[in-house]
């Protein structure tokens, strides 16, 4: 059984009138708590007292819900005080309140960091609610449910005290956050326009907040959005901000190339997020000023989820058009090897500084930066920072590896008590296990991604199908909000063929047509089924094939398949079949590893079983 979130959990109408002791609350907490300090078993007792003095907490509706210390599950501390409730549309809405005992001499007398454990420096109340806030809503299944707003409250401070606090706030961008020395004050702000009308709670939410449980943050939409508003993206392990610290160390030193590495998971995307934050909120001080590309594919997504995005993002496939870039520019860029040869180099000669992500088993067309990303690590200004832990796959160790040998071609079991890993061995089977799949996990994100073949519509025609595509739509982007908000009906699905790189959901089942054969030796590619018209070109081109490459995408793919069947060039046919072999088991690999906690694949041609 899932053990449940610690914390005091009650309703506004308990806490006043239901004849909980204080002493009650205070032991309860420190049963949950075991080896908490005298200073934090008072400062309890003090939380309580003050709120039961709070003559605001009286014009709260009764149902509406109060905790008290509630775990965060990706740190050893917790939020001192949430007020949660609906608002009259039925929204979810969270107040969280970072409680500090300070007076005006503590606060004058230390220093603050947005660091923990930053030796002689009190990591800053306005930094830390924050992460609170973002643990909250990114890392627990229930938090993105919640509209939610930070304060700190520091009842033993005067104006005075809290203004110079809020000044020698290191990050900028938290002095935003709330601090105020009433908490009456704070509590009026949830019948105001902060949070909308707070309108009641009921037992249910109490339930909800109790059995939440962790999940590793993989909207990478949200985490954009925070960024953009230079707001913490992510909250890092340990061990991500050892490397964060090192990495700004070393772009200070003057380091021209930083490669990032590591195990999917292990929180790449999430290191350049957080960089990006930490330079533009020390743009002036540093000196530097930060550039990010996460990755063609979801340049338009990123563009349209924010108006502010393209002003302060430099979403681009490879930077190449920025003229500007030069000294003081700090390049941020995943899925690096996207980039064609020379375009790194050329922006290091203009003195611009490289954080780079890459990953060659991601590599989908040979037009690519591989060659000049391994020369760069002869650099003597060369530096790589590696990631060893993991948080993705449910915690399998086991399972992408059993991914990759799947798509090469190989038998596996896919026996994984930490991860659902399922193979179809036909359509209807296929079919059957996604309407059980998504019946059994409702809440949780199901992408149904594939069907990159001319036989798409053939195979969504069949008899009793539940599939559908959009072909002849554009932007994917409608897609994949279709995913996140569960829109789908078991009956009727869409399949989206963007294979999202950067971009989980929970489950995704994996669907192939005749593009691919299945076969012992690996995926094959079937040039006439496949609609991988890029990987094709691009394959061709870098072959030599003596073919225009002008004109619309299909005419152009048009032109290849007539010279292959017309050439006697046997070795340049075989050299083209097994390039594009290569790269499309790449595709499928990445396919088939978006799903955090459990993947569903069914290739349709086959010759393995």
């Amino acid at each position: 059984m899932q053990k449940r979130m610690r914390g005091y959990f009650m309703t506004v109408q308990e806490f006043l009138y239901g004849g909980i002791l204080d002493e009650q609350i205070v032991e309860g907490l420190a049963w949950q708590y075991p080896g908490s300090s005298d200073s934090q078993i008072r400062a309890w007792r003090d939380l309580v007292q003050r709120l039961r003095n709070c003559d605001r907490l009286r014009y709260l509706p009764g149902s509406c819900v109060i905790v008290l210390e509630y775990e965060l599950p990706t740190s050893d501390m917790a939020i001192d005080l949430m007020i949660c409730g609906y608002n009259q549309g039925g929204k979810k809405l969270a107040q969280l309140i970072e409680v500090k005992q300070w007076g005006d001499d503590y606060i004058r007398n230390h220093r603050f960091s947005e660091y923990r454990g930053e030796e002689g420096r009190e990591l800053h109340p306005q930094v830390q609610v924050s992460r609170h806030e973002c643990s909250f809503k990114g890392y627990l299944d229930v938090g993105g449910k919640y509209l939610s707003k930070a304060y700190v409250y520091l009842p033993n401070a005067t104006e005075n005290g809290i203004r110079e606090l809020i000044g020698r706030n290191p990050n900028k961008a938290d002095a935003r956050i709330p601090c105020q020395c009433n908490l009456d004050q704070i509590l009026s702000e949830v019948q105001g326009n902060t949070l909308n009308h707070m309108a009641g709670g009921d037992k249910e939410m109490i339930r909800e907040l109790m059995d939440a449980a962790y999940q590793p943050s993989h909207s990478i939409i949200n985490a954009v959005k925070r960024s953009v508003n230079c707001q913490p993206a992510y909250h890092l392990t340990e061990e991500q901000d050892k490397k964060i610290k090192k990495i700004i160390e070393v772009i200070k030193d003057g380091n021209k190339v930083i490669r990032i590495s590591g195990a999917a998971g292990s929180g790449k995307t999430a290191i350049l997020l957080t960089l990006f934050v930490e330079i533009e909120s020390h743009r002036q001080a540093w000196g530097k000023t930060a550039r990010i590309s996460l990755g063609a594919q979801n340049t338009h997504l990123y563009r349209n989820m924010n108006q502010n995005a393209s002003q302060i993002f430099q979403f681009s496939y490879s930077l190449s058009k920025d003229r500007s870039l030069g000294e003081g520019d700090v390049l941020l860029i995943d899925e690096a090897q996207h980039n064609k040869e020379g375009l790194l180099s050329g922006l290091l000669k203009k003195g611009c500084q490289l954080v780079l992500c890459y990953d060659e088993q991601q590599t989908i067309t040979p037009e690519n930066s591989l060659k000049e990303l391994k020369e760069f690590e002869a650099r003597e200004d060369f530096v790589e920072i590696r990631l060893k832990g993991s948080v993705r796959y449910n915690g399998s160790e086991t399972f992408e590896k059993k991914a990759r040998n799947y798509v090469e071609g190989n038998k596996v079991d896919t026996r994984d008590d930490r991860y659902d890993f399922q193979i179809a061995e036909s359509f209807t089977d296929f079919q059957y296990r996604l309407q059980r799949l998504m019946a059994s996990h409702p809440q949780e994100e199901t992408a149904v991604i594939g069907l990159l073949s001319e036989d798409a519509k053939d195979i969504c025609g069949r008899n009793g199908s539940i599939l559908y595509t959009k072909w002849t739509e554009k932007g994917e982007k409608d897609w994949f909000s279709y995913v996140l908000r569960k829109e789908y009906d078991p009956s009727n699905i869409w399949v989206g063929t963007w294979w999202m790189p950067g971009l989980d959901a929970d489950y995704v089942a994996v669907i192939a047509g005749g593009d691919v054969t299945w076969t012992p030796q690996g995926l094959h590619l079937n040039i006439g089924q496949s609609k991988h018209y890029k990987l094709m070109i691009d394959v061709a081109s870098c072959l030599g094939i003596p073919i225009s490459y002008a004109g619309k995408t299909y005419e152009v793919m048009e032109r290849i398949k007539d010279y292959l069947q017309r050439c006697n060039n046997a070795a340049l046919v075989e050299a083209f079949q097994r390039e594009c072999d290569k790269y499309v088991t790449n595709i499928y690999y990445i396919m088939a590893t978006r799903g955090r906690k459990g993947l569903l694949i069914y290739f349709d041609n086959r010759r393995v079983t």
